[in-house]
This record gives structure tokens, sequence and C-alpha cells, in this order.
């Protein structure tokens, strides 16, 4: 939100850099002070002053962080927050709220989102804005046709692939008639030492074991195995290897759309060591199947 978003910062371009870049603008406000600020409303003043002569009408602009798309902002918040059932969400709208709390809410309506209009200073805050706009009318984000400027979700498919291979290998060994500790994102080990202190933190995406013994190291990599793979992949592999003293190691792939007939194993590394041959293999899953049950078998069939 808007304190976690690059935007405009007074009159200058926004600071990528900067979490406290919230918006701000010239607002023109209208006031009954002792001190003149601005220029004086004369008709006001002596309407509303005619017993109060120390009093002033003035009308002044004055640079705030109160301004309407804040205020959108902030009550779109408030209202997620009160709406979520995530520890992490209410956490971060809670981060976000901090730097929001000279902000007022306001009463949300079609014709103040209506009245809200970009250019070249606050046109940074233009997808955020169309984002509490989506919550505000409970649509779902997404690409559309025209010119209008719509907010669209970016999601970690790398995260999100990870996560399926890991269910994968769990489903499977949690029905076969010898069950293996499937485990995702641990056991996180340190792959040297310096000065008694642990360095180099291992965290491999999926391992299995089986006797505290690992059996298996998987590490899953949403990109195109056909363009080369990475010799730090193989690496990291390798480290995988050494510190959890495991010889069957494999680098996953998603078969790709482009891809007509994926080959499931690609390629095996055999690399010499102390714990004897340690292989490392480059694998493919094809995404495209319908039937969990047969990608499954499929592919756990190396």
């Amino acid at each position: 939100m808007p304190g976690e978003n690059p935007g405009v910062s007074g009159m200058g371009k926004s600071n990528p850099g900067s979490l406290r870049d919230v918006h701000r603008k010239y607002e023109l406000y209208q006031s009954n002070m002792q001190f003149i600020k601005g220029k004086v409303l004369f008709q006001e003043t002596i309407r509303k002053n005619i017993h109060h002569r120390h009093l002033h009408y003035v009308q002044y602009d004055e640079f705030t962080i109160n301004t309407t798309l804040n205020k959108i902002f902030k009550t779109i918040m408030l209202r997620l927050l009160s709406q979520t059932g995530s520890g992490k969400n209410k956490k971060d709208l809670k981060k976000a709220l901090i730097y929001l709390e000279e902000v007022d809410t306001i009463r949300l309506s079609k014709a103040l989102f209506d009245r809200v209009h970009f250019n070249r200073l606050n046109q940074d805050y233009h997808p955020l804005f169309n984002m509490a706009k989506m919550f505000y009318y409970n649509l779902k984000p997404g690409f559309h046709e025209g010119d209008e400027y719509t907010f669209t979700f970016l999601i970690p498919l790398n995260d999100l692939f990870e996560y399926f291979v890991y269910k994968l290998l769990a489903n499977y060994y949690n029905q076969s008639e010898s069950p293996k500790d499937v485990l995702h994102e641990k056991p996180r080990k340190y792959l040297a030492r310096s000065d008694g202190k642990g360095e180099f933190t291992l965290k491999p995406d999926i391992t299995v074991r089986e006797n505290d013994q690992f059996r298996l190291i998987l590490d899953a990599k949403y990109k195109n195995p056909e363009k080369g793979v990475l010799q730090s992949d193989v690496y990291q592999m390798l480290a995988y290897a050494l510190r959890y003293k495991c010889k069957r190691l494999f680098l996953v792939y998603p078969a790709f759309h482009e891809v007509q007939n994926p080959v499931e194993i690609i390629n095996t590394y055999i690399i010499p060591s102390e714990l004897g041959d340690i292989e490392i293999s480059t694998v493919q899953i094809d995404l495209r199947e319908k039937n969990m049950d047969l990608l499954q078998k499929n592919w756990l069939r190396i």
C-alpha cells in the first residue's frame, strides 16, 4: 500500500528505494484564524467574524499527506484489516498504516473514485489506486481490453511450482508401503563455519529422508531447461550433496507449452566424491497433464 510502494515525493520524481515515499500534494484549505496565511477572503471574514475582529477567514495551499488518494488507501486498508484472516496480511497492513497516521478516513463512493485524476506528479500511484478500486467494487484482477489502465496480480510461479513438486512427492510417499519423510525447505544447514559461527545457509527446496538418512534432494526451477542448465545450479546441488550426505539429486523443471514431446530425464551428471558417485539429474514435469494420478506415477518412475 502507499507506505510500501514508490511514488511521488514533493514535486520531484519518485525514489524507488524509499519506504516512506507516500503521496503528498498541495491542497486548498479555508480556515478562520488569528494569523493571515495565504489570502484573506474579505466577504467571508465580514460575514463570519463581525463579533470576532481578531480573526481572519483565509484561503491557502498546504503541502500535505492528507490527500484524497491517501484517504482512499487508508480507508481500504482498514477494511481489509478487519476482514483478512492472514497473520502476514495483518502485519503488512499495520505496517503500511503507520505511514498514514496523519491521514483521515473517508466515505467511499463511486463519485469519489471518479473525482480522482492522474498526471505526471501522481502517475506512480495509478496501479495502487486501481487495486483499491478493485477491492471496493469486489472485482477480480486481470487483463482488460481497451484504454483503461488496470491492475494485474503477479504470481511467484517459482514458489508455486516448487510447492507443486513437493506435494507430488509428499502425496506419493504418504500413500506408499514404505513411507518416507518429505520435507519442504528444511532442514536448514550451514555450508561452512567461520569463527565458530555457521556461514552460507543451505535450504533445499525438497528433501526425502528415511531413517535419518537423506535419500533424495530436489530443487525446483521454473525456467526453460532447453536454454541450458546453469553451472551455479549444479554447484548448488553439489553443496547440498556434500553437506546432507546425499548422492541422488534432481533439478526439476516444467515442460513449457512450446515443448511438444518433453523428455522426462534431460541429463544426468556424475560427480566422483568421497561419498561415492553423486548423480545430479535434470528432469521435466509436463504440467499440461490433467490427470494428477497419471502425472504423479509417470514422473515418479524416474
